[in-house]
Order: C-alpha cells, then structure tokens, then sequence
C-alpha cells in the first residue's frame, strides 16, 4: 500500500486580496454621522439655551466626536481581524489555498518521499495523479486518514482550478471517490458519522502521536520558513505518515 498525506497552505496574499469577502461596517457597533444637539434633553436645567444647557450639549458634542474618533479605530482593528480570520481558514479551503507538499510512504519497503513540486503546485498535481494511475493499475490502496473529506477532494477541486487532469477514474458516479482511497477515519467511524483526529487515533490505539508545538495550521509558515523550520515541517509530515501507517496497520488495512 501506498499512504499518503498532503499539506496545505494558504494562496499568495495578492491572490487572498482579491478573494477577501467584503467588511461589513454596519456590524461593526460603533458611533457614525453628525451631533444632533436635539438628543441632548435640558428640559430639568432650563432648557438647550440656558448656560447649563449649552454647557452639558457641547460636551455631549466633545463625547460625540470623540465616539467617532475612537470608531475609526474600532473599524480598522475590525477590518484587519476579518482579514487575519480569512487568512487563517484560507489553507482548508481549495478557493484560498494550495498543495504546498504531498508526502509518500510505501508499506512494503518502509521508505518515505516528500513532493514538493519545486514550489510548483501544477506540477504536483500532476504527478500525484501519475501515481494514482499507477497504484490503480497495480491495485494497490491509496491509504490516508481524513482523505475522503479533506485530502483527494483538496486535489481534485484544486486540479479545475489550475486544469490540471483528474483520471476520470477518480469520482465514481459523479459523486463517489474511487475505492483505490483507502481511509483510515472512515474505517474507525465503523459506518456512522463519528470523525476523529490523526492525533486523536493514534493515542487511541496507542501507536504514537504529533509532535509537541507544532500542527498543521502551522505548516506553511515553517514550510516558507528557515531551512531549520522547513526541516521541522518535513518531519511534522513524515510522522504523520507513519502514524496513519501504524494505524493502519493496527486496524487490519495493511
């Protein structure tokens, strides 16, 4: 068998830009428009023209400003944590993110490959499907964890987006993912509805766990990152590679 795992990360920021969903201000609970001094009841210190009257409606102006002033930031702190939100969900969706790498492991020799398509995700696509075509020749399983949700529909959805070939193989009936895929989470749902972590599993069963400090939301970051946190990532994605084989193999798919 052949496991598998792909990492993701978010599209360049110029690209997010454009596909940023629109800020809607009106959300946001802040003071807007012009004083009206009309707001500002006098009526128990003799009214808006007396001295005490004009005295409590410009401070109710300086307060108004003021609001105002302050609501100025108040939107542009807003805007810039619906941009970070954006960002940071942007890496699970195949709209706003991108294979940064796939990795390998074959279950019969034990060896490991990371593809990172020298940076170029066109080229790992298409070398990804090279390899479904041959594992499907040699019918030998595809096997992940999370892949029939998350990892072949992130590749397929991706491949329309760059026109890039998906084997017609792939999606059975228009809907259903080729058995080729062998999923590790589907297998434990036994059937039902019940999802679990990669994480999760393995300390069910007792077969490891993912190192501490780092997660996948982090990837990309390392990945970009120094040549020693580009190390870090690669390992990150290597245990989980023998983690879903250990599972694996301790579920009676290998």
């Amino acid at each position: 068998m052949l496991i598998f795992d792909i990492e993701t990360g978010p599209l360049p920021e110029e690209r997010l830009r454009e596909l940023l969903p629109p800020f809607d201000e009106s959300k946001v609970d802040v003071v807007t428009g012009e004083f009206d001094p009309a707001t500002v009841k006098c009526g128990n210190i003799g009214g808006p023209t007396s001295e005490k009257g004009k005295a409590k409606i410009e401070e109710a102006r300086k307060a108004h400003e003021a609001a105002k002033s302050l609501s100025a930031t108040t939107i542009a702190v807003a805007k810039e944590e619906h941009w970070l939100k954006f960002v940071e969900r942007a890496a699970l969706s195949a709209a706003t993110g991108r294979v940064l790498a796939i990795g390998y492991l074959a279950s019969e020799s034990g060896k490991f490959a990371v593809d990172h398509g020298d940076g170029d995700e066109l080229k790992l696509l298409k070398s990804f499907w090279a390899k479904y075509a041959e594992c499907r020749q040699q019918q030998r399983k595809m096997v992940g964890h999370h892949r029939r949700a998350f990892d072949v529909p992130f590749l397929i959805r991706r491949s329309w987006i760059l026109e890039v070939d998906v084997p017609v193989t792939v999606i059975e009936q228009g809907r259903y993912l080729d058995d080729i895929f062998a999923d590790t989470e589907s297998v434990w749902s036994c059937g039902t509805r019940d999802s679990i972590s990669l994480d999760d599993l393995s300390l069910a069963l007792g077969t490891g766990k993912k190192p501490d400090g780092v997660n996948g939301a982090m990837f990309h970051k390392l990945w970009f990152g120094t040549q020693d946190e580009r190390a870090a990532a690669i390992e990150y994605l290597v245990n989980d590679l023998r983690l879903t084989a250990a599972d694996a193999v301790k579920m009676g798919l290998i």
